[in-house]
């Protein structure tokens, strides 16, 4: 009877030991897949805004420029103390039209870099949904580190929410926090 006992025992953790084993391979495939959709998401990112900040670059390259020379006018401006010495020396062209013709290309660099700019903070919305459904799908199969930076997060939303409702409360009471000086 011992020994059948024995033989019992021994085939029951052996199953227990296999499956244990299964289960271990099986999260090990789920968590490779999971970060595997992280890199994923990080490539299509890194491939979807590399063309934008190849047109913005350039863009914003320029009209740094312009600035500089913006300032550079007004810096000469503040220094003379005229509005337009170079028309009362007989220059070509005064400061004021010079600073109207900078002012003029600057503005009309900007709405080129705000498309390219909305273009960019879109694919990051995009993607910033897909990498969420991410977390929320893989959560069970990362690693505790991974895990707990989901909760966190999750726990950083509630906090800003009851944060916003505890700031409303306090400044419909007419109170706010007050300091106190103490030990």
């Amino acid at each position: 009877m011992h020994r059948s006992f024995a033989i019992i025992l021994a085939l029951c953790l052996t199953a227990v030991s296999l499956a244990n084993a299964e289960t271990r391979e099986a999260v090990a495939a789920a968590r490779a897949a999971c970060l595997q959709k992280k890199l994923a998401i990080r490539e299509e990112r890194k491939q979807r805004t590399m063309p934008i900040f190849a047109q913005l670059a350039p863009l914003e390259a320029q009209r740094k420029a312009l600035e500089t020379q913006l300032k550079q006018l007004t810096s000469e401006q503040q220094k003379t103390g005229h509005s337009d010495p170079s028309s009362a020396t007989g220059g070509t062209i005064g400061l004021e039209e010079r600073r109207a013709q900078l002012m003029e290309a600057i503005q009309g660099l900007m709405p080129q870099i705000q498309a390219l700019h909305d273009q960019k903070m879109l694919i990051y919305r995009e993607l910033k949904v897909k990498e969420d459904a991410w977390v929320v799908e893989c959560a069970d199969h990362l690693d505790v580190g991974q895990s707990s930076i989901y909760r966190m997060r999750q726990r950083g939303k509630l906090g800003q929410q009851k944060k916003a409702s505890g700031d409303n409360a306090g400044q419909s009471a007419g109170g706010g926090r007050q300091r106190t000086s103490g030990p």
